[in-house]
């Protein structure tokens, strides 16, 4: 997913393309050539812009990405400062309203794929680990024994393992803890924190159980833990990201709407002063 920043580029171009030198008002042209010098110096920058968001989205997200995306945004922020800072006539004041929104939903989706930039390549980080730990403990709670002894040293083994995989669990949950992530990823997110949290848990109750060779206590414990293990893939879960991406889909959709109204107040310029 990424923001379509090169929507304001091409609104903005649309404007400047479209409303003529009319003598009689000439405070409108000179708004509209001054907004056409500011389109002119950041061009170059709104293309490394748009390019960046495409590196990403293609999860090419190292930090050379990471630095353009920085950029993306600082460049994003001036541009807006210099649109703000070009008096409008009246008759040009919708305009530079329609501008100044477009190129602000601008920056704040930009700000967002920044975010993202930073919190998944560390998310993804804390949380690899727990894939070979996953195996690790399935192998060893799958294990059977013969024997009274045998099982016993087993129970064990299996005991060690859960606190192992505790203790794993227990380093990602606080890798992942001091992340902020972006509103896409925010129910997700959110969402695996607490299973892993309730996994890690309930991995150590059940350990604890196992050791005190609690019968009473272990089959609702393993309930207990395997509840936990798919805890992220509930349909709760689900329907709150999918509801996290349709509505950033949205925010994109707003972008095409506004450049849309940008175009039409342009053709309406073009009418009245040409």
């Amino acid at each position: 997913m990424r923001p379509r920043n090169a929507a304001f580029a091409l609104a903005l171009a649309a404007v400047l393309a479209g409303c003529g030198g009319n003598s009689k008002h000439a405070a409108v042209e000179d708004y509209i050539r001054s907004v056409n010098g500011v389109e002119t110096r950041m061009a170059g920058p709104i293309g490394q812009v748009t390019q960046a968001n495409k590196d990403f989205a293609r999860s090419q997200s190292g930090p050379s990405v990471h630095k353009r995306l920085v950029k993306s945004e600082r460049t994003m922020r001036t541009l807006r400062k210099r649109l703000v800072a070009i008096d409008a006539p009246p008759e040009a004041a919708h305009l530079k309203a329609l501008l100044l929104a477009l190129v602000g939903r601008e920056v704040a989706l930009t700000h967002e794929i920044v975010q993202l930039s930073t919190f998944v390549p560390h998310y993804q980080a804390a949380l690899r680990p727990l894939v070979p730990a996953d195996n690790a403990l399935k192998t060893q709670l799958a294990a059977s024994a013969k024997g009274a002894a045998a099982t016993k040293q087993l129970n064990a083994e299996k005991a060690d393992e859960l606190v192992v995989y505790a203790r794993t669990l227990d380093t990602a949950i606080a890798a992942i803890t001091p992340l902020r992530p972006p509103p896409v990823w925010k129910p997700a997110y959110t969402t695996e924190l607490g299973a892993l949290r309730e996994l890690r848990d309930s991995a150590s109750t059940l350990a604890h159980a196992i050791r005190k060779n609690d019968a009473n206590a272990v089959p609702k414990l393993l309930q207990r833990f395997d509840i936990a293990a798919v805890a992220g893939q509930s349909t709760a879960a689900q329907k709150s990201q999918i509801a996290a991406v349709k509505a950033y889909d949205a925010r994109i959709r707003e972008l095409a709407t506004l450049a849309r109204k940008v175009e039409k107040e342009r053709v309406r310029l073009q009418k009245t002063y040409s």
